[in-house]
């Protein structure tokens, strides 16, 4: 079996790919394992015998490690204030009291809601859509106070909120 690749022996009739490579040509015979691409793994992929080839973006599958995401090239670190599941995963998620907001003609930014308000579960990247603040930042008042529409206020005297 040529570099990159293991057979089993015997009367096998192929070769397998290393884990991180898949199948390609040389000439008019599958018979090459063809590194994926910094991020994406591929694993099974057979040469020889009657092997197809294969193209890199339908096998090799992003394998990022967390916190970050795959941008459909390459995993990419999650900014500040987002965490990333890692893996196959095309977004990151601001954190708690952070929404999804834009930076250009993407939704790639984490901003902070306001004091006394609260968000949680906002998504960036792939098809993130962008978030207003006063949409999604909800109050969140501690007892005995009240939300005016821009910050907490303390309840009046014999009265609780």
């Amino acid at each position: 079996c040529p570099a990159d690749s293991v057979g089993d022996g015997g009367t096998a009739t192929t070769c397998t790919c290393a884990d991180g490579y898949y199948a390609t040509k040389s000439g008019s015979t599958v018979n090459t394992c063809t590194a994926c691409s910094v991020g994406s793994s591929r694993t099974g992929s057979t040469i020889f015998g009657d092997s197809k080839e294969e193209q890199e973006d339908d096998v090799c599958v992003a394998n990022c490690a967390e916190n970050k995401y795959w941008d459909g090239s390459a995993c990419q670190s999650c900014p500040a204030d987002s965490v990333g599941d890692g893996g196959t995963a095309t977004t990151c998620t601001c954190a708690d009291g952070y929404y999804a907001t834009k930076s250009g003609s993407t939704v790639n930014t984490c901003t902070a809601c306001s004091v006394g308000s609260s968000r949680t579960g906002s998504t960036i990247f792939g098809d993130s859509k962008e978030e207003q603040e006063d949409d999604v930042c909800v109050a969140n008042c501690a007892e005995n106070k009240y939300w005016d529409g821009s910050a907490c206020q303390s309840c009046p005297a014999d009265s609780v909120g």
